[in-house]
């Protein structure tokens, strides 16, 4: 594997499910920006609201959904961190979906960060693992992007060159200060200009122009 990037997997039922769109490479950590466990526990907390993502690869709520999340810390020490994550639709919390758990854990000897999500959607019977979610803030910290290269199951994909499937969600929080509004835009544009070239980089990828399409304005 080139360039940095990690291979993140899934179970096996929900890798049956995925419908992204092949990818010849996974997008690249440095380039990507990640951030480090002391920037997501610092900023991860509150409301967050999934305003662009690519094509959900389960049914975890309608395509057009616009989608708020609620993190509050449920553990923290020096070395783990656990934050609960729920999903709200127009205030409601989305029926038949667990909250996502997403989990920190700093290696003291190297100071390096992994991070893991776990969520269930027993509407579908559905659950999954991911043991390495990457994570990324725009400068002001008020937008978030969070990122999965997936092992393509499509057996003809990969013979054909594409061996990897991208997941990715953009989140901003909203806010409510005027003054605020039009710099948070400003950085969001940013964010998604900037994920947009990377995921066009990765050869084969069209679902970048997804991006340019909001779930609902957030902000």
């Amino acid at each position: 594997m080139t360039g940095g990037a990690k291979i993140l997997f899934l179970v096996a039922a929900l890798l049956s499910l995925v419908e992204s769109e092949p990818v010849k490479t996974c997008l690249d950590e440095e380039s990507f920006q990640r951030a480090s466990c002391d920037e997501i526990i610092e900023t991860v907390v509150g409301t967050w609201v999934e305003v662009r993502r690519l094509p959900l690869p389960i049914a975890m709520y309608d395509d057009d959904a616009c989608v708020t999340w609620q993190s509050h810390a449920v553990a923290l020490n020096e070395t783990h961190a656990e934050f609960k994550m729920q999903a709200f639709i127009e205030d409601v919390s989305v029926d038949g979906m667990d909250p996502a758990m997403l989990s920190l854990n700093t290696d003291q000897a190297t100071q390096s960060c992994s991070v893991s999500m776990q969520l269930g959607v027993p509407k579908i019977a559905k659950s999954f693992s991911i043991s390495d979610w990457w994570i990324t803030f725009g400068e002001d910290r008020q937008s978030m992007v969070g990122y999965v290269c997936l092992p393509n199951d499509n057996l003809d994909q990969v013979e054909q060159g594409f061996p990897f499937k991208n997941m990715l969600f953009i989140y901003v929080k909203p806010q409510w200060r005027a003054n605020q509004i039009q710099n948070v835009r400003e950085n969001l544009q940013a964010m998604v200009k900037r994920i947009s070239a990377e995921l066009k980089d990765a050869e084969g990828s069209a679902n970048y122009k997804e991006l340019e399409n909001s779930k609902c304005d957030g902000i």
